[in-house]
């Protein structure tokens, strides 16, 4: 079995996935002191990524407690490891019954790093279930999803105080037109944080700057 040393893996959300420049002070962020390695298909790594997988008990008990963590979240997660196409690498914890629940990026360096480790290694033949495709948010950016919450919270409250002139102007200022209807006012704006983009950030802002809540 192959190792690599002293790494950080964040497993803050087990809905989310975050590079490393979004990781923050008060994350889970799990320091180890040792991880197996193992190199998976490009197929498997796709399926990783986009799917929440559930693993064979063969390699379940192959990785159990092999991994040694530095003190804090010692009880937590106890199968770990770090799986790598040979092009990209990320760190997995895995439950007892061998579903992933967590998965994390890498720091730069210590991705680098796996990635040449695994890169001369035979693939690892795992047998895995799919059992469900995350939603397309769930690869959405922090940054992302903190202004959407944002921004449907407000826009929930606007409605609710019945402050429509705020509304019809967000309305306004995010599709360039004029809707005199409250209702498909409402409708549309919390709609439209389906598919967040730039025009999101700028009523963000302007309801940052207003909001004295």
């Amino acid at each position: 079995m192959n190792y690599i040393y002293d790494i950080l893996l964040n497993f803050t959300n087990p809905k989310k996935f975050y590079d490393f420049f979004e990781w923050e002070l008060n994350d889970t962020i799990v320091n180890i002191k040792k991880i197996p390695v193992f190199k998976i298909s490009k197929e498997m790594m796709w399926d990783l990524l986009h799917y929440k997988l559930k693993l064979d008990e063969k390699f379940l008990k192959k990785i159990a407690n092999v991994a040694i963590i530095y003190k804090q979240n010692k009880n937590k997660f106890k199968n770990l490891a770090v799986m790598s196409d040979g092009a990209k690498s990320i760190g997995i914890s895995i439950n007892n019954s061998g579903i992933i629940d967590y998965k994390s990026a890498m720091l730069l360096d210590e991705e680098e790093e796996a990635t040449f480790i695994a890169d001369k290694m035979p693939i690892e033949n795992i047998s895995y279930k799919k059992l469900e495709k995350y939603e397309k948010d769930e690869f959405s950016t922090r940054k992302e999803e903190e202004e959407k919450e944002f921004l449907k919270k407000e826009i929930n409250f606007l409605y609710k105080e019945k402050e429509f002139e705020k509304l019809k102007y967000l309305y306004i200022e995010y599709f360039d037109k004029k809707e005199d209807c409250v209702e498909i006012i409402y409708k549309n704006l919390l709609e439209s944080l389906n598919n967040m983009d730039n025009r999101h950030e700028k009523i963000y802002k302007l309801l940052k700057l207003a909001c004295k809540r």
